[in-house]
């Protein structure tokens, strides 16, 4: 039987959130910096993320990356992101999970207990440190971030339906509107209020994009808000913040956010709550967590920020090859709703 295509697929979940990822069986993506072939991919190669991320082989809450030669030469593999509706620029959970599955299929070589992985992404280089058994079993991951920082703190956003909300803006590879859940109405984020905390979470960041503007100081095609966050308290003392991230075509995050959880600690650090190298254990709404600190403080361009590190530990959930039939009419993927 023939084909017009045949991905090979790795799959891993951290913390709950999928991350699908694209290894081979698709063409060289051009482009001399990582910002380039993430262009690239929206204007030609949309295909990979459509088939591979939508029905029927996906579902509206998928999310995954094409792995690409990386740019840095001191990079292990580059990786631009992806959910159903859009690329991204980094993303914090699946970079666990891309780094944990890179060192346990062997495609970056074990150099003992602790193996170092360097991933080139849009949003710039990441430093992963994998523990792994003597087996070779992956048993925790720990990722070095982009600088992270905030863009702007304490603002007001007027959502329809819901009002005035005080809000923060912080990067952490991706550019966050973040809330109280309670200032949305809310009283829990458990996962029976995730339909209605989908609803608030698009209205919220659609009108933070219609009301503000931000650009990363010093990676211009960074820009516009990705992605919004609703905090609440921790569900015990065994964590210290919970939240859920909204994202792409109205789906919620299971893990805590990897970028999320970096943007909020930049956050955090910037309004005096979070010192350097302070515990910071952020919940899920499934209350899955990261380990998180703050390494050092920089900047970036004149802004105060953050290196942040997360921690957790992914899993390797499938290995597979996706083929797309020419002739079928839904080969491509498709979307409801």
């Amino acid at each position: 039987m023939r084909f017009s295509h045949r991905l090979s697929i790795v799959d891993s979940h951290t913390a709950g959130e999928p991350s699908r990822f694209v290894v081979s069986g698709f063409p060289t993506i051009p482009g001399s910096t990582m910002a380039e072939r993430m262009r690239n991919l929206i204007n030609d190669y949309d295909w990979i993320r459509r088939v591979t991320m939508n029905e029927p082989r996906g579902h509206r809450d998928m999310f995954g990356g094409v792995i690409v030669p990386p740019v840095n030469p001191t990079s292990h593999a580059g990786v631009v992101y992806m959910d159903g509706g859009q690329f991204y620029n980094m993303c914090g959970h699946a970079s666990l999970g891309l780094c944990g599955m890179l060192v346990e299929t062997g495609q970056v070589p074990r150099t003992g207990r602790t193996t170092e992985v360097r991933l080139d992404t849009p949003a710039g280089l990441v430093v992963g440190s994998v523990t792994s058994s003597d087996a070779g079993d992956v048993e925790a991951v720990s990722l070095i971030d982009v600088a992270s920082f905030a863009f702007a703190l304490d603002q007001f956003v007027e959502v329809p339906n819901y009002g005035r909300v005080r809000v923060d803006f912080g990067y952490g590879g991706n550019i966050f509107v973040i809330a109280e859940a309670a200032d949305m109405g809310f009283q829990s984020i458990d996962p029976e209020h995730t339909t209605d905390l989908i609803k608030a979470g698009v209205a919220l960041r659609q009108a933070a994009r219609l009301q503000y503007r931000f650009q990363h100081p010093e990676q211009p095609h960074i820009d516009g808000i990705d992605l919004a966050m609703l905090t609440a308290p921790a569900s015990s003392n065994a964590t210290d913040a919970r939240n859920i991230v909204i994202l792409g075509q109205a789906q919620a995050d299971r893990s805590p956010c990897g970028t999320g959880t970096c943007a909020r600690m930049a956050v955090e650090h910037a309004k005096g709550r979070l010192k350097v190298q302070e515990r910071f254990r952020h919940e899920s709404s499934i209350r899955t967590f990261f380990e998180a600190r703050i390494l050092e403080t920089t900047k970036v361009g004149p802004l105060p920020a953050v290196i942040p590190e997360i921690s957790c530990r992914p899993f390797l959930t499938g290995f597979s090859e996706f083929v797309v039939d020419p002739e079928d009419p839904l080969g491509n993927g498709f979307v409801l709703g």
